[in-house]
């Protein structure tokens, strides 16, 4: 026996679907045909604006991060380079006796070593590279000979750049930070108001038999899922030419599952979304396009094929 239930989002665009869905059918029903109450349509509208701005912000924050992230690691790398290629410098000249073994103190170096020290975080970048930066300084004021290749100065350049970077990159991750913290503290109020609509719009229609129940409740956004598992074999292909397109991005909307088209154009997807789902196909130089099927009763496996336009 095949049992129907209905789903809850599990994620924010489940969320941000389910929202919108219910505040455009409120749009489009009859005062006589609307299933909400006044209080849940208005709660419905305001969060229907404030949470996508909440994944908007977030999404902003995070491209920014994600350019922040690239220029740091650049600066990074180059400051950690430096800073090697000064100490081996500089300990070939102790091997050489061009710096006394004792200089090594200027650079909070033990006496002992004659290795470069550890750069594999951020904070030692920063360290070392104050230890030479301060370090040189006194040596230098003691009568040291000068470092080259780098000298202190390209040193310097290339650490301060660093710590400039990585100061603004700490700024833009804590702002993404701000804007991650604040969708996950919405999360319970919107899945609070999300069970509400549900529960409020099965209530309204809870007369009709169960199919068609849950056929006017998905027009709210509502999703169900069955005890039973649908394959779908998806075809992409150019429509002019009808060669297969690979890499084409195959999704079922309401279980948010996707795959890419193989080199003949294929993907297979499974899903247990009741009733019927939405297909949706995206690939690069084409128009996207989508597909609502509708199951029949007994069948568990369906084909279909999109024949793609070029933009």
């Amino acid at each position: 026996m095949v049992v129907i239930s209905r789903r809850l989002p599990k994620t924010d665009t489940g969320r941000k679907r389910a929202l919108n869905a219910a505040d455009a059918q409120m749009g489009r029903v009859a005062p006589a045909d609307m299933a909400l109450t006044p209080a849940t349509q208005a709660r419905v509208t305001a969060t229907n604006l404030s949470f996508p701005a909440l994944l908007l912000a977030r999404a902003v924050a995070l491209a920014t991060q994600g350019s922040s992230t690239s220029l740091n690691e650049v600066a990074k790398e180059l400051a950690r380079m430096f800073i090697s290629h000064f100490f081996q410098v500089f300990f070939l000249g102790v091997e050489r006796g061009v710096y006394p073994s004792s200089a090594k103190s200027y650079y909070s170096l033990d006496l002992s070593a004659n290795a470069v020290p550890s750069l594999a975080s951020e904070a030692d970048i920063r360290d070392w590279g104050a230890n030479i930066k301060n370090g040189d300084i006194a040596r230098l004021a003691a009568g040291g000979a000068a470092m080259s290749n780098p000298t202190t100065a390209q040193v310097n350049a290339v650490v301060d750049a660093f710590v400039l970077t990585n100061n603004s990159h700490a700024i833009k991750k804590s702002a993404y930070d701000t804007t991650q913290e604040d969708v996950e503290n919405s999360r319970e109020d919107v899945d609070k108001l999300i069970k509400k609509i549900w529960d409020e719009i099965e209530t309204f229609y809870d007369e009709d038999d169960a199919p068609s129940q849950r056929r006017k409740c998905r027009l709210w956004g509502e999703i169900f899922v069955s005890s039973q598992s649908y394959t779908i074999n998806v075809t992409v292909l150019n429509a002019d030419t009808r060669a297969a397109i690979e890499g084409a991005t195959v999704s079922i909307v309401e279980s948010e599952n996707s795959q890419l088209t193989d080199a003949a154009g294929n993907a297979t997807l499974t899903t247990t979304v009741a009733d019927e789902i939405t297909i949706e196909v995206e690939a690069p130089g084409y128009i996207a396009q989508e597909f609502v099927l509708t199951y029949v009763d007994g069948v568990f496996v369906y084909n279909h094929t999109f024949n793609m336009v070029g933009v």
